[in-house]
């Protein structure tokens, strides 16, 4: 839905309505000749030409050329008014100077001198009043009241409007200035926004008596602008001028205001904004520069300017005084042996430099050269003492030697921030530190020193100079050397001569530390705020912009009165703030949140509900700037903005939210609208998107129009940079746009907005027995009934455009759906018939025949008439534009024709219904094996035509309505059976129970082993393969002693056996609810013994335990064939071994080796005898 068109012309000045006859309303024949009656014509059109002459400087009028001419003054550059952010707004209202400059009183005003051109018959009058909220008042005679009549050839007439005879031009200017000063200032009918009424000046020339023609000036209500021309050169110092422009004339005047010398280059103009009874205005220049020493602030201050355009007050206040904040500054330099002589200089250079630009603050400055000596030049007490502290560089002489960066930083720590040497308590100590390379035979490591210097409170900068900062050990080492984190602490440069480019980045990192308050904080807070950039007022008071706050991530600050300002944009909890928007954690660093703001009053009761606040700035990856909603808060409540608005995707630079403006009601719901501005969409042709208020007050997140600038021109850049909306400046009743861009103002109109509603009716209201009962089946075609369909259209939105034309399709169906309908129109032989008409406003009706063409089965169901529409607008001549429908409208509705019943005279239909079914013969039901259950129901009528027939069955909860079989009296009703289904008696199951590999299945032992014991180990697993949940049992029997001895000492039992030698351990676990395919695992877990073995005289045994599952039979029973899957028992086979002992081996043969040994010994000692 297009809501709003462009106007590319300007129209006059006052506008200049003529109605001068070609030929003359007076007797002819009472002159000579022709020739005489024409010279007699020529003399007095000169007199009515003298007095026009004479009145365009009084009403501002000029000659108007053909084409479009700029709205600046001719001194003024077009690109100082409109090229930057200018921006548009209401202005107050003004009594009328006269030309003395005094001001006149309201009062009558008479002329009873003839004029010299009497004698030709020819006499000029002059009328004067003002329309005001619907009534006329004669402001030449004390404000009169005033009747409109209508004659007899239907013309209006103005009764009680008095006529002044003048005799000069001098005359009718003073009668202007008496009138004007009679003016009403406030709202109007037509514009809820005016600052004064429409005026009317009539000249009327008279000749003998008999009105001739009429020349009419017509002063439009609300027709007057501020415009603001930031760029524009003042006076030395001094940037930007606020102009007063007349919408219909297209010209402006300079406003003289008084401005601050403190103001310096502020940039008047850049932010406008009014309040809203539009006695306020709030003029603001956020580029205040602020000198504080070397270093240049940019502030922001605004004019409170009251309906004269005189200054109230400023805001804020006064502008911030420079930062007292005290810094400490120790250079620690490089005086080793490989840096050269030269570099060196540069290297001192560099340090004066530095100084320099801290001149007039209060920062004090020391040095100490390092190399493996250490030597302090001056003290910050030898600083604050000299008169030319920059002398006190030109003595030093580098010294040569070793790298002992980590020794220089504890003097400095331990000596030179110290109270003897001048160091302030409550002090920024701050240490730069300049080497050329890694620091070299040094006997301490920065791990010695670098925690004291951060104990210390200590900043510190490093400085690498020269190529040895390329290798990984070396960055980290500066990066040591300097504060977190090392991005911002940290500087590398090639060479001593390029010093000199790090010398701003290192002059802010200190000036942004003096107006920090932690060394933890971002770079800047408000040092850079720029307040001011954009402005809006709120029940609450002004609310300023602040982009340039915390890095320019940007914020607002909010001047209740006679409060200190609150500041929005974050939690005030978080101490680094740059990333943080009202507690939100993401990028916004340079985002300028707060570069436009503006104030809604969503349902129009005096007071802000909303403030919209943009970040043009905000980048991701498929389009840039969003716009925050936060609602107000009430008490003491904090600012929530949780609502975001966003533009179309693909434009990532389309700066969205860089303008935005309450357009007032568009759509005609009652509820508030806003427009904001993308200026860099569409490669700056740029774009502007309409938001719809919605009944919470809030405003939807989508938009419902984009209007782009290239619909206008492609050589138009920058469409949207600058919005003001909610004005009727063409006096319309409808709000209009104004929209910037790049050295042109596009003014667009808002359209008549037309909702429709629709009413279809049937005569007679059912269909009769008569028309669609066929006897013998035989065919006919008779008239149904009678359908009137009636469309209402009204206008939603209030405008003054009376009515209005619009082409109306809209097309109709009967029984839309059936494959064959019952009933067809009588026109079209069809059962559908189309229409298009142009309609104005008002109920529009037409009645079309219903047929029945055929014997209709169904007359059970009504038959239905369905309606769809569309709506085109037509163009309205006078005004250009042309009525659209209302977003959201409805243009689909139906209605019902039922047919007639049969239920005898008394039209009271008297059924005698039974019923009767049966279960198909099934005699047992087994739930969780049958799946369906058949039902066969009978139901009769022995009355009359029984309508409506409803059956009810009522069923336990286990069965669920499924389908009916059959269309006659007799039918089949198919219920599914859950398998959760409780019905009593008994239900099949099945639970399955089988062994786990996991099990332990054998183990051996021998004697020797007996008392020992081995880990074993049973595994069950259970499953429930039935159709529903139930509770079980289940029972494990474990054989634990036999005659007394241990056999399995269980000892664990996860998740509780039949024994026939041993005794046993039995275990129970009952299961409350056993799940459909739910699965358990059962371990049995136990130190197995075998002394008891013996008992056994076996070599091979078994041990063995049992699972058995359980359940309440009496409600529940097994499936056939599966009893077996309920009990289930896992076995180990124990096997004794005998162990080889070799020990007796071992022995016999020592023995006998020892015997044979003795008896050789015996023998070869016999024979040696």
């Amino acid at each position: 839905m297009e809501e709003f068109k462009e106007i590319i012309q300007q129209g006059p000045g006052w506008l200049e309505l003529s109605e001068i006859s070609e030929q003359p309303d007076y007797d002819l024949e009472t002159f000579v000749n022709k020739a005489e009656c024409a010279a007699q014509q020529a003399k007095y059109l000169s007199v009515l030409q003298d007095v026009i002459k004479a009145l365009r400087p009084a009403m501002q009028l000029e000659e108007q050329p053909s084409k479009q001419q700029e709205t600046a003054p001719a001194t003024t550059a077009n690109k100082g008014l409109f090229g930057f952010t200018p921006s548009l707004c209401p202005a107050p209202p003004f009594p009328s100077p006269v030309n003395s400059g005094h001001l006149v009183s309201c009062s009558g005003f008479e002329l009873g001198i003839s004029p010299a051109t009497r004698n030709l018959g020819l006499e000029v009058y002059v009328t004067f009043f003002e329309i005001y909220n619907g009534k006329l008042f004669d402001l030449l005679n004390k404000k009169s009241k005033l009747r409109v009549l209508e004659d007899g050839k239907q013309q209006v007439q103005v009764v009680g409007l008095q006529q002044h005879l003048v005799n000069s031009a001098e005359n009718v200017i003073k009668m202007i200035d008496i009138g004007s000063a009679c003016r009403t200032s406030g709202q109007t009918f037509a514009n809820s926004n005016s600052l004064r009424s429409h005026a009317c000046l009539q000249i009327i020339l008279r000749v003998k008596g008999r009105v001739h023609g009429k020349f009419s000036l017509v002063d439009l209500a609300g027709n007057k602008l501020v415009v603001g021309a930031p760029l524009e050169v003042v006076a030395i110092n001094q940037t930007g001028q606020l102009y007063d422009c007349t919408c219909i004339t297209g010209t402006c005047q300079p406003i003289s205001l008084h401005i601050a010398p403190e103001a310096v280059n502020m940039s008047l103009g850049l932010s406008l904004a009014a309040s809203r009874n539009g006695s306020w205005l709030l003029a603001c220049g956020p580029t205040v520069h602020r000198a504080c020493g070397e270093n240049m602030y940019a502030k922001g201050s605004c004019l409170l300017l009251g309906s004269h355009m005189q200054i109230i007050r400023t805001v804020p206040g006064a502008l911030p005084e420079c930062s007292n904040q005290e810094v400490d500054v120790v250079f620690l330099i490089d005086g080793s042996g490989s840096i050269d002589e030269s570099d060196f200089n540069q290297m001192k250079d560099f340090v004066r430099a530095v100084m320099d630009q801290f001149k007039g603050t209060n920062t004090l400055f020391s040095l100490m050269q390092y190399s493996n000596i250490m030597e302090t030049h001056f003290t910050f007490n030898k600083f604050r003492t000299s008169l030319s502290p920059q002398k006190l560089v030109d003595p030093i002489v580098q010294q040569k030697g070793l790298t002992f960066t980590a020794t220089g930083i504890l003097k400095v720590v331990t000596e030179l921030f110290h109270s003897k040497n001048g160091a302030r308590k409550g002090a920024k100590k701050i240490l730069i530190v300049i080497t050329d390379g890694q620091k070299y035979r040094d006997p301490l490591e920065y791990s010695d020193v670098i925690p004291k210097a951060e104990k210390a409170g200590i900043i510190r900068y490093a400085i690498g100079v020269g190529d040895a900062f390329q290798e990984p050990t070396a960055k980290q080492e500066l990066s040591t050397i300097g504060s977190v984190p090392p991005q911002d602490h940290v500087f590398k440069v090639d060479n001593f001569a390029a010093l000199g480019s790090i010398q701003k980045q290192l002059q802010e990192k200190i000036f942004a530390v003096e107006g920090t308050q932690s060394r933890t904080s971002s770079s800047f807070q408000h040092e850079m705020s720029q307040e001011g950039f954009s402005s809006v007022f709120t029940m609450d008071g002004p609310v300023l912009g602040a982009v340039g706050s915390f890095s320019w991530s940007g914020g607002a600050f909010l001047y209740p009165p006679h409060m200190n300002p609150t500041f929005i944009n974050m939690s005030q909890e978080n101490v680094d703030m740059r990333d943080s928007y009202l507690g939100e954690k993401r990028l916004w660093v340079g985002s300028y949140f707060g570069a436009s703001l503006c104030s809604v009053d969503m349902d129009k009761d005096g007071s802000t509900d909303l403030v919209l606040i943009g970040a043009p700035h905000y980048y991701e990856q498929t389009r840039g700037g969003q716009v925050s909603v936060c609602p107000m808060p009430r008490g003491q409540s904090r600012w929530r903005c949780e609502v975001i608005l966003r533009g179309e995707q693909g434009h990532p630079w389309g700066r969205f939210g860089a303008a935005l403006t309450v357009l007032g009601d568009v759509n005609g719901d009652h509820l508030t609208d806003v427009a904001i501005g993308a200026p860099g969409e569409q490669e700056n042709q740029g774009a502007v998107y309409l938001f719809h208020g919605t009944s919470g007050l809030d405003i939807s997140t989508s938009h419902s129009q984009r209007i782009t600038g290239s619909q206008f021109s492609t050589r138009l850049q920058y469409f949207g940079q600058s919005l003001s909306g909610g004005q009727d400046l063409t006096q319309d009743g409808l709000v209009d746009l104004a929209v910037g861009a790049q050295g042109h103002v596009l003014l667009l109109r808002s359209l008549p907005v037309l909702k429709v509603g629709v009413a279809m009716r049937f005569t007679p209201v059912e269909v009769a027995k008569v028309v669609y009962q066929c006897w013998e089946e035989m065919p006919t075609t008779l008239e149904a009934a009678e359908a009137t369909v009636c469309l209402t259209i009204h206008k939603s939105s209030l405008d003054q455009l009376g009515d209005v034309q619009s082409s109306v399709k809209y097309d109709l169906a009967l029984d839309p759906g059936r494959l064959i309908s019952r009933v067809i129109f009588d026109e079209t032989k069809n059962w559908t018939l189309t229409r298009r008409k142009t309609l104005g406003l008002g109920d529009h009706c037409e009645t079309v025949k219903l047929l029945l063409p055929d014997c209709v089965e169904d007359v059970v169901t009504p038959i239905i008439l369905r309606l769809n529409f569309s709506l085109v607008g037509d163009s309205i001549s006078s005004r250009h534009l042309r009525p659209v429908l209302a977003e959201g409208s409805q243009d689909f509705f139906t209605a019902s024709l039922p047919f007639e019943k049969n239920c005898g005279q008394d039209h009271i239909c008297e059924g005698d219904l039974s019923v009767n079914f049966s279960f198909s013969g099934l005699q047992t039901l087994m739930v969780g094996s049958s799946l369906e259950l058949n039902l066969i129901v009978t139901v009769w009528n022995e009355g009359e035509d029984s309508y409506g027939t409803v059956v009810n069955f009522y069923y336990p909860a286990g069965l669920s309505y499924r389908r009916v079989s059959g269309t006659q009296g007799t039918f089949v009703i198919t219920f599914d059976i859950s398998y959760k289904a409780t019905l009593g008696d008994k239900l099949l199951v099945r639970a399955n129970a089988s062994r786990q590999e996991e099990s332990t299945k054998y183990l051996n032992f021998s004697i020797s082993d007996e008392s020992t014991k081995k880990e074993a180990e049973h595994r069950y697993h259970v499953n429930n393969l039935g159709q529903r949940d139930l509770a079980i049992s289940i029972n494990f029997w474990v054989p634990i002693l036999l005659n007394g001895v241990a056999v399995w000492d269980v000892v664990m039992m996860a998740p509780s056996q039949d024994c026939s030698i041993a005794d046993c351990l039995r275990f129970h676990c009952d299961i409350p609810s056993f799940g459909i395919q739910e699965e358990l695992d059962f371990i049995l877990k136990g130190n197995l013994s075998f002394s008891w073995v013996n008992q056994t005289l076996q070599k091979k045994v078994l041990v063995m335990s049992v699972a058995e599952i359980t359940f309440d039979r009496s409600v529940y029973s097994q499936l056939p064939g599966q009893e077996a899957f309920l009990r289930a028992q896992m076995e180990t086979l124990l096997e004794e071994y005998e162990v080889y002992n070799p020990i007796p081996l071992i022995v016999g043969s020592c023995v006998g080796g020892l015997l044979l040994l003795a008896l050789i010994t015996a023998t070869l000692y016999k024979a040696s005898t």
